[in-house]
């Protein structure tokens, strides 16, 4: 069985828009193991959702904690995945191919990347267009909408919810205030 891992540390709605990369991940490699590779937040959310056989919630130690790095470093090297998908293309996730080993296939930004998102363009680009591109660079072009029925939960417990009613969550992390609403 082919082992793949998928590093996605940003925030929700980063994590959000990451929906469509993973299913059209799991629509490439149907019968492998993919694991996940994201922060303590988003780990609940990752196992239930359709798309990942393991997630790993430990991917942004602080550089300064050396035990937790080499933790992270021994879990990567361990995990032997043969293509990973780093959906971050942060300077920290390019950072983590050292980790899992030249061996491993690799699609991001680091220069060393055997599918790398080489498109001039990228940082200019809305997450999602990005995403698709990058992965159309690393051989995936089936593109499935994903499926979101596994989102639905109970909510009985709710004080007389309309039949159709929508939430906002307006906000940003404290360091992007430029994502904020006015």
């Amino acid at each position: 069985m082919r082992r793949i891992l998928v590093i996605k540390l940003g925030a929700l709605g980063d994590f959000v828009q990451g929906f469509g990369p993973f299913a059209a991940i799991r629509a490439q490699h149907p019968a492998a193991h993919i694991t996940l590779l994201t922060t303590r937040p988003f780990a609940g959310l990752a196992e239930a959702s359709p798309w990942f056989d393991a997630v790993w919630h430990d991917g942004r130690p602080s550089w300064l904690d050396l035990g937790a790095v080499a933790r992270l470093a021994g879990r990567l090297r361990a995990g032997r995945f043969e293509r990973v998908y780093d959906l971050q293309t942060s300077p920290r996730s390019s950072r983590y191919r050292l980790f899992v080993g030249r061996a491993a296939e690799w699609s991001g930004v680091i220069a060393s990347a055997s599918h790398p998102h080489a498109n001039p363009q990228r940082d200019a680009m809305h997450t999602v267009e990005r995403q698709r591109d990058q992965l159309m660079m690393a051989g995936i072009v089936n593109f499935p909408p994903p499926a979101l029925d596994w989102l639905d939960g109970d909510l009985s417990s709710l004080p007389d919810l309309p039949p159709r009613f929508a939430l906002l969550l307006p906000g940003a992390s404290p360091h992007r205030p430029g994502k904020r609403w006015p």
